[in-house]
């Protein structure tokens, strides 16, 4: 129990010495006047003192105020002496009285420096009434404008729960609908939806927002009793509509092909924060919209893809992450001008990130980890200027990364750079028509480091051009993790591919050989043989092999018996312009060096003596280019 000091029970005076001020008297105005107003002899406020109030011989009196009026109170001796004046003063509020306000409002309850702990009004601490009293939310213009009546006015305006909606109802379709025409209005709030996991389905995402508390918190599910193909939230032909905040789940929902948020014929949509669980159809699909924004959004066993951004410009994709979809994580199709800033997916039935028919789109940071089927990256189709930068993938289905053509198209000018794959179902990297006889044209798929290729399809290569024309692949390949399946570290194919170029820094032999060429206008780099000195100590018979060598082999020290170098026409050598120099100095010591190319004789080195010579490879043979004595 808490207890309080009781208050002075009478009015109580002293003069000047500090005796009580017997026979004084109390003069009462109206605060700030000189006009006479009344005060009381007790609580019921029925009958006025004298005024001037005169005090006994104790200097008392009962004195009581009007909690509603200001006061000016002047004190005086008995012979009417003023001890002191004091004005503005407020009777104190009688808890068993109503509270009202001055008729001309320049009375204030509380401070704005200081705030009541606990407010508690009407039934269950809740207000019932709507009619502006402290406490309540009235109906505002915006509701209605929309002709709204809220049922429930404990609850700020644009929160499902003024409407109607409860956790324990199968379907607040309703509700959460009827906020969202609230905040479509001029000055709209925020429809807002609080944690909880609420059923209920949007069936027009108004130019309004609807946001929750988070993905994490607040849940939109499917009704049991929707329709079959019901979206959980629509928005057709909407400006400045935004869906904030929620987890979308499809868990237990009707048949069909129903999706997660379906926005078509947008202007300015944006999507945040959003979780989308078990939809049959595509998790997000955003139809003809321009411009659009997609921020962190996740979608997990979706029936199809698990973004689909469809015939729509001007987007920014940030931040898409996605699990065991039966189908691509993010398909870009037929758009214009995307830009997608990280995905990550795994276990996914398609690529990571695909890219159809797309002009000027562009993403950046794509990690995909087991994937059933499909390529980790792909551009394909009449793709026009299109790049993906920075791909680390494992076990992915298809190829790591690919451009590719389709049935009627093929890509120009698109790049994919800084890939990174390990145990790729086929190649690490492909540029491909995919035998369509679509030649992809000035594409290329760069800095490509990574091993274990062709888990799944036999013939793959680890770095391979099918069929397409001035492009070109660079990059590294460390080990071949199959090699029955792997056939080459890098290889070139198809009806007619020209001016293709492999730049490769490291390489390794694949089931048939390390590379191999089918034009004569395409070229293969190996930077790593450039300017690279090569020192065997050894005698005998022994084929050069440029997987372990140098571009130039020296012999600088003491022979112990006559040397064969077999240069060979085996692989890595099928291609034009591979060069290889050979060079001894005195100090290898009296026995011959002998350059062959299986068994013919290019070039003897004499014993004792300190001599050069370049060998070039025209394509079929080695040739001797120039040799000369070392002075």
């Amino acid at each position: 129990m808490t207890t309080q000091l009781a208050p002075t029970p009478v009015f109580k005076a002293f003069d000047n010495n500090g005796s009580p001020l017997a026979n004084g008297t109390l003069y009462s105005y109206i605060a700030g006047t000189t006009t006479p107003q009344a005060t009381y002899t007790d609580s019921t406020g029925n009958t006025p003192n004298t005024n001037p109030v005169v005090l006994n011989a104790r200097g008392e009196a009962n004195v009581w105020l009007n909690p509603t009026q200001g006061y000016k109170l002047v004190l005086k001796d008995s012979l009417g002496n003023q001890i002191w004046s004091v004005d503005g003063i407020i009777g104190p509020v009688n808890v068993n009285q109503s509270l009202i306000p001055a008729a001309d409002n320049t009375y204030s309850l509380g401070s704005p420096s200081a705030a009541w702990t606990q407010l508690y009004l009407g039934a269950n601490h809740t207000p019932v009434l709507n009619n502006g009293v402290i406490g309540y939310w009235p109906q505002t213009p915006a509701e209605i404008s929309a002709g709204v009546t809220p049922t429930n006015y404990a609850y700020f305006p644009g929160d499902i729960r003024r409407y109607g909606a409860t956790t324990a109802s199968p379907d607040n379709s309703a509700a959460i609908n009827t906020a969202i025409s609230v905040s479509a209005q001029a000055s709209g709030p925020v429809a807002w939806v609080p944690p909880g996991v609420w059923f209920g389905a949007v069936t027009q995402l108004t130019n309004g927002s609807l946001c929750g508390a988070g993905s994490l918190a607040s849940t939109l599910k499917i009704p049991a009793a929707a329709a079959a193909g019901t979206n959980i939230v629509t928005a057709g032909a909407t400006t400045n509509s935004t869906l904030r905040g929620f987890t979308l789940d499809y868990t237990g929902g009707p048949a069909g092909a129903g999706r997660g948020a379906l926005f078509s014929g947008c202007t300015n949509p944006i999507i945040e924060d959003v979780y989308i669980k078990a939809s049959p159809g595509q998790g997000i699909d955003v139809l003809n919209c321009s411009p659009f924004q997609v921020r962190s959004l996740r979608a997990d066993t979706a029936g199809d893809w698990a973004v689909l951004i469809d015939s729509s410009s001007d987007g920014y994709i940030a931040g898409v992450q996605g699990f065991s979809n039966t189908n691509r994580l993010a398909m870009l199709r037929t758009a214009t001008n995307v830009t997608v800033h990280g995905v990550v997916g795994s276990s996914n039935g398609g690529s990571a990130l695909w890219m159809q028919d797309c002009t000027d789109c562009h993403a950046v940071g794509v990690i995909d980890f087991d994937d059933t089927a499909g390529d980790a990256v792909t551009i394909e189709g009449a793709s026009v200027g299109c790049s993906i930068q920075g791909v680390k993938a494992k076990n992915c289905g298809g190829h790591t990364a690919s451009i590719a053509a389709s049935t009627t198209a093929a890509p120009v000018n698109c790049h994919i750079d800084d890939v990174y794959s390990e145990q790729a179902g086929q190649s690490m990297a492909a540029i491909t028509d995919e035998g369509s006889g679509f030649q992809p044209a000035c594409c290329s798929i760069t800095n490509v480091k990574g091993r274990d290729w062709a888990r799944t399809t036999a013939n793959s290569e680890a770095l391979a051009f099918a069929n397409c024309v001035n492009c070109k692949i660079t990059g590294s390949v460390f080990n071949n993790g199959n090699p029955t399946n792997g056939t080459y570290a890098a290889r070139e194919s198809g009806a007619a591919p020209a001016g293709n170029l492999f730049e490769i820094e490291q390489w390794v032999s694949g089931s048939t050989g390390y590379f191999s060429m089918s034009s004569a206008t395409s070229t293969i780099r190996l930077p790593k043989l450039q300017g690279l000195i090569w020192r065997p100590g050894v005698t005998g018979a022994f084929t050069y092999d440029p997987a372990v060598s140098g571009a130039e082999v020296l012999f600088d020290s003491a022979l112990t018996g006559n040397v064969v170098l077999n240069l060979g026409t085996a692989a890595p050598w099928g291609y034009a312009c591979a060069r290889v120099r050979v060079a001894r100095n005195t100090g290898s010591g009296a026995y011959t060096i002998s350059v062959e190319q299986n068994g013919a004789v290019l070039k003897t080195f004499a014993a004792s003596t300190a001599f050069w010579a370049e060998f070039l490879h025209d394509g079929t043979n080695w040739n001797l280019v120039a040799d000369g004595p070392i002075t």
